[in-house]
């Protein structure tokens, strides 16, 4: 065998391998997304209260006297009107057949169709969590690169204290720092906390209007990408680290390269791949700290949406925002595995417990 027909038969066999982990991939998406709908579905019905509690206020008011004007018959006519009168499996079985249609239904709040109300707050969720992936990763690998060139340094330890401090700072606990001391709360009103457009601002110019925005942004992406920067940082660090110990960056530096090449043609390089595969765990980070970030700021994103029907036991809301988060995160994790295996064909996942 010739050594072209050899290395032939190498691509080959990692062409397939890479094709057959796309494949796994994808076949293991449905049924993943089935558990986590049927979990989520179960869930909500092992919660006391329903839809009718928290309607007449029986969940807030304790079954109070809010509650009690509903008769009986009215209850009953309510359960039947949004179908919770039959069995469980029923129920989950009808919103799957719909949801196939791509059916979310109506919500039980207001009778609006649960689709137009993402389609009205999911423009919102997904330019905050872009802007805070973009912001973590523009000032996460300057970080960690600059940290693994200086590997043992003062500055090495102090940046991985302070990192260690963001990672464990929950963004609820950032955005009320971030209000207290820079939203007006007690010392600096440097920003706006609230919405994300100033009263009147709709006559505005369109730069205006843009700057506007921008200025409402700054503390939700901040507080949202703070745990973000962190595990960015300290990822790339590890693996810049890893890569300048290589006998491979030892013979660039013998013959001459310079100290900012080496570090970033060999280990900033190197640390692509890894950096690569991490975006995908920022997204459920990143989603569920949407969620706290848009209700204390009062972003009406798909958090907010998410919290106010949870609150309001809006069951076709609740599957809609929890079915969507679920897709997306899958989507992005298998996104993440197939481009590393397409970057490197000889990565494997045989072993871990992955598909």
């Amino acid at each position: 065998m010739t050594p072209g027909g050899g290395d032939g038969g190498l691509g080959d066999r990692h062409g397939g391998g890479t094709r057959n982990a796309i494949v796994r991939r994808l076949v293991a998406l449905p049924p993943t997304f089935i558990g986590i709908t049927l979990l989520t579905f179960a869930g909500l019905h092992l919660v006391p209260g329903d839809p009718i509690d928290a309607a007449s206020g029986g969940v807030a008011a304790g079954e109070g006297a809010a509650a009690r004007t509903l008769s009986p018959e009215s209850r009953a006519e309510l359960r039947r009107a949004y179908g919770l009168n039959r069995p469980l499996a029923t129920q989950y079985a009808d919103w799957v057949s719909r949801l196939v249609r791509l059916d979310l239904g109506r919500s039980f709040h207001d009778g609006r169709p649960v689709k137009n109300k993402i389609a009205e707050r999911l423009p919102t969720t997904l330019t905050l969590t872009f802007l805070a992936a973009l912001l973590a990763y523009l000032v996460a690998v300057p970080l960690g690169t600059a940290a693994a060139a200086r590997a043992g340094s003062r500055f090495d330890r102090g940046l991985g204290a302070s990192l260690w401090l963001a990672a464990a700072t929950p963004p609820y606990w950032a955005a009320s720092l971030a209000i207290v001391f820079l939203g007006g709360g007690a010392y600096l009103d440097w920003f706006p906390v609230l919405g994300l457009a100033s009263d009147g601002s709709e006559s505005w110019p369109l730069a205006a209007r843009l700057a506007d925005r921008a200025w409402h942004l700054v503390l939700p992406v901040g507080c949202l990408s703070i745990g973000a920067v962190a595990s960015v940082s300290r990822v790339c660090r590890a693996a810049v680290v890893d890569a300048l110990a290589q006998d491979y960056v030892r013979t660039a530096r013998a013959k001459g390269a310079g100290a900012a090449r080496v570090l970033v043609r060999h280990g900033l390089r190197t640390a692509l791949l890894p950096l690569v595969t991490l975006a995908s765990a920022l997204l459920p980070s990143l989603l569920g700290g949407s969620i706290v970030v848009e209700t204390i700021f009062g972003i009406p994103g798909m958090g907010l949406l998410g919290y106010e029907a949870m609150v309001a036991r809006d069951y076709p809301v609740i599957l809609a925002v929890t079915s969507l988060a679920a897709m997306v995160t899958m989507l992005g994790m298998a996104a993440a595995d197939v481009v590393y295996r397409l970057v490197d064909p000889r990565v494997t996942f045989e072993g871990t417990g992955l598909p």
